[in-house]
């Protein structure tokens, strides 16, 4: 019975230091703190003056929300603004300095004299993994979020171009036909007219099949037909359009 005892109470502890990496009891008006540590940390005495912790806890960590400097949070005048009741609990967030370790600090009240309070206890909890976990999660949107505006230009970019090349065949194909109304009777010329609208129908085809390509390349279905072209046929064609 007692081994059973002695296990539960060490699992406790176990989940407890899961939990909670150090905890103090500060007495304000005695100056005073008690420092109990469970990640084995030496950097403060187990007891001592409050007004000489807080200057060590100023040289080693600051505040994540970076509005005061990391000893103003711990004043006891700003901790007693935080707790006016009972059911109080005055938390916030800080790092070591170069940011590599990050903890979340919780001051329960545990005396009063009279409406002021004078002693606290003070949890530190290590939150480093979970805030490794924060970053790369708001790294991952803003980078998400930088790649669809750069979607989103290049489509602008795109539908603006394309808008603008397909007026091209257009004019082409209306302003030869024009011409081959106005010249009806003139079979040569309107051969030659009805040739032009045949290639610029052809480029606006072309383009059209662009844009539907986009739309391809967006759900990984293009397929690249590799074909030989007659340089010179092309440029002619574009010459008579123009």
């Amino acid at each position: 019975a007692l081994n059973q005892e002695n296990a539960a109470k060490a699992k406790l502890i176990e989940g407890i230091v899961k939990l909670v990496d150090t905890f103090a009891i500060f007495e304000f008006d005695r100056d005073h703190y008690e420092f109990f540590n469970f990640d084995h940390n030496k950097n403060y005495e187990s007891s001592g003056k409050y007004s000489d912790f807080m200057v060590k806890i100023s040289d080693t960590y600051k505040a994540v929300a970076d509005v005061e400097s990391m000893k103003h949070y711990i004043l006891p005048e700003n901790i007693r603004k935080k707790i006016k009741t009972e059911n109080d609990i005055y938390q916030f967030e800080y790092c070591n300095l170069d940011e590599s370790v990050y903890k979340t600090a919780s001051f329960i009240p545990l005396e009063w004299d009279g409406n002021v309070l004078t002693k606290v206890l003070a949890i530190s909890q290590n939150i480093t993994e979970a805030k490794t976990l924060e970053k790369d999660s708001r790294r991952a949107l803003k980078e998400a979020y930088e790649s669809a505006n750069r979607a989103n230009e290049a489509k602008t970019e795109f539908l603006t171009n394309m808008s603008h090349d397909i007026r091209t065949p257009m004019n082409a194909i209306v302003g030869f036909t024009s011409l081959a109304i106005k010249r009806i009777d003139d079979k040569e010329q309107v051969l030659d007219y009805l040739n032009k609208i045949a290639q610029s129908s052809e480029h606006l085809r072309s383009l059209i099949n662009d844009i539907l390509d986009m739309s391809r390349i967006e759900s990984g279905k293009i397929q690249l037909n590799e074909q030989e072209e007659n340089i010179k046929s092309i440029i002619y064609n574009n010459i008579d359009i123009f």
